[in-house]
């Protein structure tokens, strides 16, 4: 919905505002187009998503200081389409488990 700058504007907003807390990044999660387009009521609504603004913010977020989980590596639409929701967005419980699985273990590495 916004610019790359703004987003990344946004991130340093955000983390301005943390103080001295220690602050652990998750990019956002893929999405599937081919879902996303056949989902009738984006279609209905001309609602959509562009994976490539994923990447990008993903991308912005990578280049941080701070720990950052890259969670859209593990979200990568497959072709047995197990990851997500019909909308092509939401992620259903295999999705979310890759999800926890990645962010538990970066996490623990980071302590």
């Amino acid at each position: 919905m916004v610019s790359a700058e703004e987003t990344v504007r946004n991130f340093d907003l955000l983390r301005g505002r943390a103080g001295q807390a220690r602050w652990v990044w998750l990019t956002p999660t893929d999405t599937d187009e081919q879902l996303l387009a056949e989902y009738p009521p984006f279609k209905a609504a001309g609602i959509d998503w562009r994976a490539a603004d994923h990447v990008e913010t993903a991308a912005a977020l990578l280049k941080r200081p701070e720990s950052v989980i890259d969670t859209l590596s593990v979200t990568r639409p497959t072709p047995d389409r197990r990851l997500f929701e019909p909308d092509g967005v939401h992620l259903t419980s295999v999705g979310q488990v890759a999800v926890a699985r990645v962010a538990v273990a970066e996490l623990s590495r980071l302590n």
